[in-house]
């Protein structure tokens, strides 16, 4: 009995900490103002590990991006596909990803 109920707490414990990619799938948005300028931002995280992503600056298309990402422990990172490498991570925090103050929920 006290095996199974130290197993249960190490599995909770694991668990507690992090995010898992099955959590990570899904559409997550937000909006922050930036330099007096609204940018509203969304992403889709796909379950074959490939993302899309567009972002309107004052209701106006401003960027769109496609990648992969991974999911490592409490962090969810996109790896931008033709661009030098540039990756985003994401902090795991209350259910929502956080990046630089600005939080993303999931829709």
């Amino acid at each position: 009995m006290v095996a199974l109920l130290l197993v249960c707490v190490v599995r909770f414990s694991l668990c507690a900490c992090g995010i898992s990619r099955e959590e990570a799938i899904g559409t997550r948005s937000g909006t922050y103002v930036y330099n007096g300028s609204t940018f509203s931002c969304a992403f889709v995280l796909s379950a074959d590990g490939t993302y899309a992503e567009a972002t309107y600056k004052d209701g106006s298309l401003s960027s769109t991006e496609t990648g992969t990402y991974e999911v490592k422990g409490s962090k969810v990172i996109l790896h931008e596909n033709g661009n030098m490498g540039t990756s985003t991570e994401y902090k795991y925090k209350g259910g929502k990803l956080v990046n630089n103050g600005h939080e993303f929920t999931k829709e």
